[in-house]
């Protein structure tokens, strides 16, 4: 039987982009724990926990295949889930939080990227420059794409976007370095540019569809149908080619800091 890959990619970002938009559309339909009746998936995910104060909050991660048979056990047996530093004399099931994803190796690249991680409320208004933390922040602008690795100046602050600690899960100067040439593939660049603090591209044309959705994959966390096509359409033309593997890690890559971004969104609606 005939395997079609396009196919099969087209309809896994159509399903991710279906959970994101459900997961963001509404408060009241993300996946909380806080109902004594919650229908947990069946699928790969993470469960997490959120430990507030007034002016941080830790995030708490443990990837699982099996959402619904992790979330169940944590409920009865929750002494032996002392990472997710649940509190035993409260209602367990209302400080369990999830979230769904399509395979457990996403699952563990979020619990990479967040576990165990604190983070001020408004970071951008407090800025620790002797200790800065993993987030990432995206310039506001409708010409390039500019994103901070960390945020050191105040006069900063009102003109970004927290993206979170989208790539504290990888060892983001190679790969980005290593990805300008897909990156061309992608849309014609008028400049690339990356250093320690900052990585800053600039489209040839600021109105092309497939820039303007590779910008929204961080202010919206959401591979929109113009960049789909254009990586599926690069995949099925390079499949004789040696760059062919290389060329589908860096789909899935985009893929992965989606589903990072949504996760990252996720947690934002849930503090107090």
């Amino acid at each position: 039987m005939e395997f079609d890959i396009s196919t099969l990619v087209d309809e896994t970002f159509n399903h991710f982009n279906q959970i994101n938009s459900d997961i963001l559309k509404n408060e009241d339909d993300i996946a909380i724990a806080k109902q004594e009746k919650i229908l947990v998936p069946s699928s790969p995910g993470v469960v997490f926990t959120l430990s507030q104060s007034d002016s941080t909050y830790i995030v708490r991660v443990l990837d699982t295949r099996c959402l619904s048979e992790t979330f169940e056990d944590i409920t009865q047996f929750p002494e032996n889930y002392p990472s997710l530093r649940l509190n035993l004399d409260d209602n367990i099931k209302s400080n369990l939080l999830f979230f769904e994803c399509i395979d457990i190796k996403i699952a563990k690249t979020i619990k990479k990227a967040l576990h165990a991680k604190r983070f001020s409320k408004n970071e951008e208004f407090i800025l620790n420059i002797s200790d800065p933390s993993d987030s990432c922040w995206l310039a506001k602008s409708e010409d390039s794409l500019k994103i901070f690795f960390n945020l050191s100046k105040t006069n900063e602050s009102d003109s970004v976007i927290n993206l979170g600690p989208i790539f504290s899960a990888y060892d983001y100067q190679d790969k980005l370095n290593k990805l300008y040439g897909y990156f061309k593939m992608l849309f014609d660049m008028k400049s690339f540019s990356l250093t320690q603090n900052t990585i800053e591209m600039i489209p040839v044309n600021n109105s092309d569809l497939v820039f303007n959705d590779f910008r929204n994959l961080f202010y919206n966390a959401n591979l929109g149908q113009n960049i789909r096509s254009k990586m599926l359409e690069l995949e099925q033309k390079s499949k004789d080619e040696s760059y062919y593997k290389d060329l589908v890690d860096a789909n899935n890559w985009l893929y992965e800091l989606s589903i990072l971004g949504s996760f990252w969104k996720n947690v934002q609606l849930k503090l107090n």
